[in-house]
């Protein structure tokens, strides 16, 4: 019935993921012990055909430890690279086409012409939208076809656990796809958490939310919070704090409504935006570990953290599990800061407790309106788990100059981070190496380092006193030759000056005027209230301390 509200039960009530498969190899190559299988196989049937998926299947030669499916951000190709890394750890892997029809792209699901929508290309509106009913979404189809992948995997190895990997939107799918298909054993989601239907509306903003039929309609038949009532296998959420597509605040509400929080476990990649440091596929291993491989393994449950701001400090209450294993604590801060894609996050590293609670103060130094907080624990194991965001609104006025240094590593730990490694990345989303890294250079002095750029929001927090007088003071090594370029970013547009840095076993100490940075017609900034990115980056390794703006 056109304009009915659907929910998960009723919008899948009458699915039948029985049909059969008809599979048709495209292209079979064979390397060392693995079979990579280029493949269609039949989906779902509309009213006037069936979907034919396209998907890549590589498999071990030798005995499967589990079949893992994966669904790709909705507008992707087949990723080999990180079908490789999954199936040289034993797992059977099959990668499905959600995109559809892209030109230039001679193999992809094909969708028939009544649901041409489900077509990344062409999906539009109800991306976001639903006009008449969720079964007529390019959801509906994304989601039929991750049940029809779940038949095929079944067939092939039908006495071993299926689980399965969303990245973005494909962990959009996901949601729904765990929500009503219990063969899926264990869930693995990277930066989607549904609440599509809010997309661009803050939180913490005290508007009032219209709730037209759109949007509930939408709500109630495809967002990933109605479904997440549903899933009952293990989850485990990976995403990133300046996300403004995949909110992170809000993942956290998903998170909250699955029943087994004891087999639920999360961590967010602090000033990230768009990719995830590759640490975090130990923590995805270990993960599978536990829940594929039924290892026996204690997975520490999410720390706890209370906040409170008394005087001119604020209180810090947190506890966390299996202490004994605990590598690190660090905690991350952020003031008044709307704006999810600019958040400064200032992160501190705690003395590490034997009780696993900590209690400590940390001085204010600046007013603030609001305050947003959450803990990570990293294990010896490498396994990372944060806390729930903690939000409160508190208002403190401080006459306080703000500290002039923006990063150094005795005092203010304010989070650097590499987001420009796309040449670099596994799927789109990892790094090859740590997004950020304290490392030691010449007179065992520590800085931050990189092998590309560091970039940080926290120079927004100068912009007030900013004026054509002002400079960017830092030191900086570098064992080689090396061309360091500094990009400010006011609003849309980049400034940027080049410095050359001579190489050597030194800390070199750089100077450089406001007035220096010049945009791609060599004019220079007017307009220091819109700052809101500093970026170093180069073609080498380059470790920086003592940043400040004078």
């Amino acid at each position: 019935m056109t304009n009915e509200i659907l929910t998960p039960i009723s919008l899948w009530a009458d699915f039948n993921d029985a049909l059969p498969l008809k599979e048709r190899k495209v292209n079979v190559v064979s390397i060392g012990m693995v079979d990579y299988n280029y493949i269609y196989f039949s989906g779902r049937e509309t009213s006037t055909s069936r979907v034919r998926i396209y998907g890549l299947y590589a498999k071990q030669k030798a005995k499967s430890k589990g079949s893992m499916l994966i669904l790709p951000n909705v507008s992707d190709k087949i990723n080999e690279d990180l079908v490789n890394y999954y199936v040289k750890q034993g797992y059977d892997v099959l990668y499905v086409d959600l995109a559809g029809e892209v030109e230039g792209r001679k193999n992809y699901t094909k969708y028939p012409a009544d649901v041409s929508y489900a077509n990344f290309l062409n999906c539009n509106e109800n991306f976001y939208n639903i006009n008449n009913t969720a079964k007529e979404t390019c959801w509906y189809e994304w989601v039929a076809v991750g049940r029809y992948a779940v038949s095929f995997l079944q067939k092939q190895n039908p006495k071993k656990p299926i689980f399965a990997l969303g990245i973005k939107h494909g962990a959009n799918v996901l949601w729904q796809l765990a929500g009503v298909d219990k063969r899926i054993s264990s869930a693995i989601f990277l930066f989607g958490a549904g609440w599509l239907s809010y997309n661009g509306i803050d939180k913490h903003d005290e508007k009032e939310i219209e709730m037209d039929d759109n949007r509930i309609r939408f709500l109630a038949g495809v967002d990933a919070h109605t479904y997440a009532k549903h899933v009952t296998c293990p989850v485990m959420f990976l995403g990133t704090t300046n996300s403004v597509e995949f909110n992170v605040e809000r993942a956290v509400d998903t998170l909250s409504y699955l029943d087994s929080q004891k087999k639920t476990h999360f961590n967010f990649s602090a000033s990230s935006v768009d990719v995830l440091d590759g640490n975090y596929l130990k923590t995805i291993d270990i993960f599978l570990n536990k829940y594929v491989l039924k290892e026996k393994i204690a997975l520490p449950e999410y720390p706890q953290l209370d906040l409170d701001v008394n005087g001119d400090v604020i209180w810090y209450n947190i506890s966390y599990s299996l202490a004994s294993e605990v590598e690190s604590v660090c905690v991350y801060t952020s003031f008044d800061d709307v704006n999810l894609n600019t958040r400064v996050w200032n992160k501190c590293y705690l003395p590490l407790q034997d009780s696993g609670e900590i209690e400590f103060e940390n001085k204010i130094v600046s007013s603030f309106n609001s305050v947003l907080a959450f803990v990570e624990v990293v294990y010896k194991n490498g396994f990372r788990v944060c806390s729930k965001f903690f939000y409160k609104n508190s208002v403190y006025e401080s006459n306080v100059v703000k500290p002039k240094v923006l990063f150094n590593t005795d005092k203010y730990l304010i989070e650097f981070v590499s987001n420009e490694v796309n040449d670099e990345l596994l799927a789109k989303v990892f790094t090859k190496n740590s997004l950020n890294a304290i490392s030691v250079g010449p007179n065992d002095i520590k800085g931050v380092t990189s092998i590309n750029s560091l970039s940080t929001y926290a120079i927004r927090n100068f912009v007030p006193n900013i004026t054509d007088n002002s400079f960017i003071k830092f030191d900086v090594y570098s064992r080689d030759f090396l061309k360091l370029t500094l990009s400010i970013l006011v609003g849309e547009k980049a400034y940027s000056y080049t410095a050359q840095l001579s190489g050597g076993e030194i800390w070199q100490n750089v100077i450089i005027d406001f007035q220096e940075f010049k945009d791609e017609n060599g004019v220079s900034i007017d307009d220091y209230q819109n700052i809101n990115l500093l970026t170093f980056k180069s073609v080498g390794k380059f470790t920086l301390n003592n940043v400040m703006v004078l």
